[in-house]
């Protein structure tokens, strides 16, 4: 599995939640599993919709997946849309702090 990690730019909306996930899927299929998220300054509940299927992409595959940074937009979307679980450290899912 490749140690690179894919970075989101810095919008993360229904505006560009098409052209992220082909993006994603391709990565994926590449076998990346580490997610920059640092650098989203635009977040909304399409693209926590696509973190969602991500992460469930991942399970199905019996997978986690590793955010490197989560920026303070993503945490309070997640937060305010009852995600928070995404960012948990007890679930296969990890959060390292930038």
């Amino acid at each position: 599995m490749p140690d690179e990690a894919y970075t989101f730019g810095p919008e993360l909306t229904f505006h560009q939640v098409q052209e992220v996930r082909q993006e994603l899927l391709l990565a994926f299929e590449q076998g990346i599993r580490r997610f920059d998220l640092g650098r989203v300054e635009s977040f909304d509940s399409a693209g926590a919709q696509l973190l969602v299927a991500l992460v469930k992409t991942a399970q199905a595959e019996g997978q986690g997946v590793e955010w490197d940074q989560l920026s303070i937009e993503v945490s309070q979307g997640l937060t305010e849309l009852g995600l928070q679980m995404l960012m948990a450290t007890h679930s296969p899912i990890t959060r390292t702090v930038p």
